[in-house]
């Protein structure tokens, strides 16, 4: 079988996950959770949710997110398409 031309990653590359990477000072409210680390913004969720859901940790982060600005640091994801009718993902997008 041929290989792939040089452009196809491009072509078929999975969409960016969002990532999140949790701030040092935080890290005594997320011990499953390393300080510092680029980690998918969906496993540090659900880490967070397990907890909170299972009773093992009140809800750590000011406010209705689950992972908030103020304890992570946010990177990459897809951008929103034009004329998106979902939700919208933080309180402050217009």
């Amino acid at each position: 079988m041929a290989a792939l031309p040089n452009f196809a990653p491009r072509i078929f590359a999975a969409p960016e996950q969002r990532q999140v990477r949790l701030h040092p000072r935080y890290a005594h409210l997320y011990p499953e959770i390393p300080p510092g680390i680029w980690v998918t913004a969906t496993s540090a969720a659900w880490v967070v949710l397990g907890g909170i859901l299972g009773r093992t940790r009140s809800w750590p982060c000011p406010g209705p997110r689950v992972l908030g600005q103020e304890h992570f640091i946010f990177r990459g994801g897809d951008c929103r398409v034009e004329g998106w009718l979902g939700p919208n993902s933080r309180s402050d997008d217009l």
